[in-house]
């Protein structure tokens, strides 16, 4: 087992990143500029789970090209850092999901990912991976000496949880010296240390207009199809909203965030979050599901029921009949939401309404049509963001806000 003293001294190579992460309670989600080249963006993403080992698993007898070919897949890894409380050997992501022994995810009640180990130990991890893999599409290897990754992250925390003090202890937590991590490829480590320069944390959804400013015209597919057949006065692309009065509905896994826009600049107390999202379905249809099979079944995560949501069989018929019912309670709850937001947050003001998030692929069923007639009802619109863009809309916008931040050097108050 690498520990701290193992890194000193050795003669390491310097790489840096501008990153911008969406810590979710369902998935992490990375996105980065790639080497020198600005416009090439990368994203990588994991289920939010890890899975905590008390002694190294044997090495798997595969190449090494087929070991970096599968990595982020088969991450394990043994973190030494001040931000988590206790350093350790770990299973991350879809490895924690094959290895569900000591498995861990974020209580999406109690919330509070300021003060949680798992988005700290799922970034480094993953930028540890990131790092290795670019090496090694380099160079045709594995580095010989420690890689050392500099990086610039903007990320968010729900506005359910957001103040200033609990942004400043995340912050703190990244910014609290050099991250060891140790990546076993195959049967050899690969050291990667991991230090932040520069760390913004902000509300989750205020990213969003940064990210949807710079996008493909065809985040408004759905927009179009539903109003410019029949309208006189077409809104023709995304850069005709940049002064428009907004309330976003960022539907995540365990929050979903409410917030009030006008243009680019969220509205002082416009915005907070609620216990609603897929995760909240999700714990639900589990409930539904194991009470169908008699509760002879174990312990199942939410990535777990999600996974058997893909699937084929009896089982999974059942799963998926389960979920059905769940989210449509769940829809409406969030519907419910959406319209107390418009009338007590936006003053009844609001244009139109943005619906975003992972979870908008999941509620769309249930809740366009009702989202569409309320907003006729008020004369307003909805610009519901297609799949292509809904889940990453936070990631991208943080990369834009650090972007904005630590290349021109300017820092918002929140």
């Amino acid at each position: 087992m690498k520990s701290e003293n193992d890194f000193k001294g050795a003669i390491k190579m310097e790489m840096k990143y501008l990153i911008g992460t969406d810590i979710g309670n369902a998935k992490t989600e990375i996105v980065y500029e790639h080497g020198k080249n600005e416009k090439e963006i990368r994203i990588v993403k994991q289920p939010s789970v890890v899975s905590f080992l008390l002694s190294k698993p044997d090495a798997s007898d595969i190449s090494e090209k087929a070991a970096i070919a599968t990595l982020m897949d088969n991450l394990l890894v043994h973190i030494t850092s001040k931000a988590i409380k206790r350093d350790g050997l770990f299973y991350i992501g879809n490895k924690a999901l094959k290895n569900p022994e000591n498995i861990r995810n974020m209580n999406i009640q109690l919330g509070n990912k300021h003060q949680h180990d798992i988005p700290v130990i799922m970034s480094l991890s993953m930028l540890a991976g990131i790092a290795i893999l670019d090496y090694y599409e380099e160079n045709g290897e594995l580095p010989s000496s420690p890689l050392k990754l500099e990086c610039d992250m903007a990320t968010a925390i729900p506005s359910s949880e957001f103040t200033k003090t609990n942004a400043k202890i995340l912050e703190d937590r990244f910014l609290s010296g050099e991250h060891l991590i140790t990546v076993y490829v195959a049967d050899r480590p690969v050291q990667v240390v991991v230090q932040f320069s520069r760390v913004k944390v902000t509300e989750e959804g205020k990213t969003t207009m940064l990210a949807f400013l710079e996008s493909g015209e065809d985040i408004l597919s759905i927009f179009h199809e539903t109003y410019n057949k029949e309208s006189e006065k077409k809104i023709e692309t995304v850069k005709d909203f940049v002064d428009k009065r907004v309330l976003h509905a960022d539907i995540g896994d365990g929050t979903t965030e409410f917030i009030y826009t006008i243009g680019m600049n969220p509205v002082p107390n416009g915005s907070f979050g609620r216990h609603l999202g897929v995760g909240h379905a999700t714990q639900e249809a589990i409930r539904l599901y194991r009470e169908e099979l008699g509760n002879q079944i174990g312990d199942i995560t939410r990535q777990h029921y999600m996974k058997l949501l893909s699937e084929n069989g009896e089982r999974a018929e059942i799963a998926k009949q389960k979920m059905k019912e769940a989210t449509f309670l769940q829809s409406e709850r969030i519907l419910e939401t959406i319209i107390e937001a418009f009338q007590t947050k936006t003053s009844s003001e609001a244009e139109f309404f943005f619906v975003h998030g992972g979870g908008s692929i999941v509620f769309k069923e249930d809740m366009y049509d009702n989202l569409v007639n309320f907003a006729n009802q008020v004369r307003a619109k909805v610009v519901w963001i297609p799949k292509k863009y809904a889940a990453s809309l936070n990631s991208r916008g943080c990369l834009r806000l650090a972007k904005i931040l630590f290349k021109n050097k300017e820092v918002p108050q929140s």
